[in-house]
């Protein structure tokens, strides 16, 4: 600063609007009082800009960071979806021993590849029918490097964990074909991406509780750098979007409603620029996706686009943000669900789900 200067702000007022020269002196400048000319001073100068914006972005990175911390959505006034959705972790005290887990003996043909001890057992007073140990499948997580490859039987163990659940999560597949697929090496195309594997292990860990719940952690990253790879590759993308499901799902469990609308948000564009929401029916359908090549495969379709469409109506009940999906989207997961005369008395009006809703969506999908 040059000497004799003054710092900005402390001229008085009638100098600074004249843009005359002022001494700075108080109560009255030296100027004013030469020419006997009223003066007066601001009482609280002015800040320096620098330091206002830095007050600024203070400010703002503690109201995204209160944002992004709020433990609750805002309001859900649906029972249903709230006993659904919000069922928080089991803490560490109240963990119970015994996890339910999802059948082998249910299958018409088991699983090929399996080679290890099945450690699941009915139990007749558990209401899912057939648990496991939660030692068992926490011992397993322990010994376990992230940085190597999961065991076999640790990933099945935790898909088997997933799926008693999978109805909450909208994900409907045909689990035989599933279960078999885990297994298979990833050189074969029908393998399980792993970004829709971890995904799958991480609702697994959340759901269960206890100290499983601390593998939350390792699994979310994971998820999200095999999403990428998807991506990036045109991997199996239809497991790139069933992997976006469970994770918006796993972000809106866990309050954190904002990352679960930006989540399904991109899937509901990246679907329809796929073509997901057409059912073959739109000209001009994007050829990123390989042809469909049987029932089946339509089916699969036509469920990740209803858990879509199921995921995106939570979300607007929960935090009153506008839907992701176009109209004539909602027209056509509509019509498969009720028929073209309930369409018409709807008037592009988007009712808040609920859980009969819901379940007529899902079945009739």
């Amino acid at each position: 600063m040059i000497e004799g200067a003054l710092s900005p702000g402390s001229a008085c007022l009638p100098c600074r609007a004249r843009k005359t020269k002022c001494d700075g002196k108080q109560p009255v400048c030296g100027r004013c009082k030469r020419l006997a000319k009223s003066c007066f001073f601001e009482r609280d100068p002015p800040r320096p800009l620098t330091q206002r914006l830095q007050d600024r972005i203070l400010t703002l990175e503690e109201e995204i960071a209160a944002i992004q911390h709020q433990a609750e959505p805002i309001t859900f006034p649906d029972t249903f979806l709230r006993h659904q959705l919000f069922s928080r972790r089991i803490p560490h005290s109240n963990a119970p021993s015994l996890l339910p887990i999802f059948p082998l003996s249910s299958l018409k043909s088991g699983p090929s590849g399996i080679r290890f001890p099945d450690h699941a057992e009915s139990h007749p007073l558990e209401a899912y029918g057939s648990v496991i140990p939660r030692s068992v499948v926490e011992k397993l997580l322990r010994e376990w490097d992230p940085a190597q490859e999961m065991p076999p039987i640790l990933s099945d163990y935790l898909v088997r964990l997933f799926l008693p659940h999978r109805i909450q999560f909208y994900f409907r597949v045909d689990v035989s074909s599933l279960l078999k697929d885990i297994h298979r090496p990833q050189s074969d195309s029908r393998c399980i991406h792993p970004a829709l594997l971890n995904a799958m292990y991480l609702v697994a860990c959340s759901i269960a509780g206890g100290d499983m719940s601390s593998y939350e952690a390792v699994f979310l990253p994971r998820v999200r750098k095999h999403m990428q790879q998807c991506l990036a590759f045109a991997d199996r993308l239809l497991h790139f979007m069933w992997a976006s499901i469970l994770l918006g799902l796993f972000y809106t469990r866990a309050g954190r409603t904002l990352e679960a609308y930006s989540t399904i948000s991109a899937t509901v564009r990246f679907a329809i620029g796929c073509g997901v929401d057409s059912k073959g029916e739109r000209e001009h359908v994007s050829a990123i996706l390989p042809p469909v090549m049987d029932k089946m495969d339509s089916r699969e379709r036509a469920s990740i686009w209803g858990a879509i469409y199921l995921l995106d109506r939570t979300l607007c009940c929960i935090a009153n943000l506008p839907s992701s999906l176009p109209p004539a989207a909602v027209e056509h997961v509509h019509r498969l669900a009720f028929g073209q005369e309930w369409i018409v008395s709807l008037e592009l009006s988007l009712p808040p789900i609920s859980s009969c809703h819901g379940h007529a969506l899902y079945l009739a999908l």
